[in-house]
């Protein structure tokens, strides 16, 4: 589908990610009236997959590749049913970033964090928060024990006791 004509019932995904997706293709839609190489741009498909945005396109480049990329990342901590912050959840085999309440509704579990390493200080607020909804819950499970050492790594780094 031509990127001009791509609409939010081409969207393979929930409501609370539209108004970021609609966003990226206005971004997009700004810069294609200044490269030709964008004058073509067909949009394949827009999805949610295992949590995460999607989105292809028929041709990329550093510029696309990051503004996708940027939409991705957001999506990562934004419900996808009503747009407010959440985190992955897992319901079966099926994966899907809610806020606490739609993971409820849905029965959806808090699962994995995305990331191995804590790299900035709002990820370890997010992981922190993690620790205490898991703790909020009386679950001893895999996802604590992870999130407990993600977070005292970060903290022997970033606030050493010596």
């Amino acid at each position: 589908m031509k990127l001009s004509e791509v609409t939010n019932d081409f969207y393979e995904c929930d409501s609370g990610w539209h108004n970021i997706i609609d966003n990226v293709l206005d971004v997009i839609r700004q810069r294609a009236y200044t490269h030709d190489e964008y004058k073509d741009l067909e949009v394949l498909q827009i999805k949610e997959k295992l949590g995460d945005l999607r989105i292809y396109l028929d041709y990329y480049d550093d510029y696309l590749s990051g503004v996708i990329h940027l939409a991705s990342k957001l999506c990562e901590t934004i419900c996808e049913d009503c747009g407010q912050f959440g985190f992955l959840h897992k319901r079966d085999s099926c994966y899907k970033t809610l806020c606490d309440d739609h993971a409820k509704a849905e029965d959806y579990k808090l699962c994995w964090i995305r990331t191995k390493e804590i790299k900035t200080k709002k990820q370890y607020e997010n992981v922190l928060e993690l620790i205490e909804v898991f703790m909020d819950e009386n679950s001893e499970n895999e996802e604590l024990d992870k999130l407990a050492t993600m977070a005292e790594a970060y903290e022997k780094k970033h606030y050493p006791m010596d």
